[in-house]
């Protein structure tokens, strides 16, 4: 039986979650109660359905990608190396200098 896009995305960010960071299935699915519920930072509008959200879980830095369609976080990327490959653009939500200041906790 085929599985749903959205079921795809979520088995492929907890993959990425376990893989990347050690996270378990109940920290994604409280980053994704914690970027619908606004308590991330929005870094950037990648299209109109896709967000990236900065978040700390447990004690480590990421980016969530958000499927705002869908409800579902897509993937995890450590932010460092967001940060370090990703250029704000214009269409971005803030730019670099904003999201230095913004993430100051």
């Amino acid at each position: 039986m085929l599985r749903s896009k959205k079921a795809n995305q979520i088995k492929h960010a907890q993959q990425r979650a376990r893989q990347r960071f050690g996270l378990s299935k109940n920290a994604i699915e409280q980053l994704t109660k914690d970027i619908q519920q606004q308590k991330c930072k929005l870094l950037e509008k990648q299209s109109p359905i896709k967000t990236a959200w900065y978040a700390v879980v447990e004690e480590m830095e990421v980016v969530a990608i958000y499927d705002s369609r869908r409800h579902v976080i897509v993937t995890l990327f450590p932010y460092n190396w967001w940060k370090e490959t990703h250029c704000f653009t214009n269409s971005s939500v803030i730019n670099e200098k904003q999201t230095e200041k913004n993430l100051d906790f």
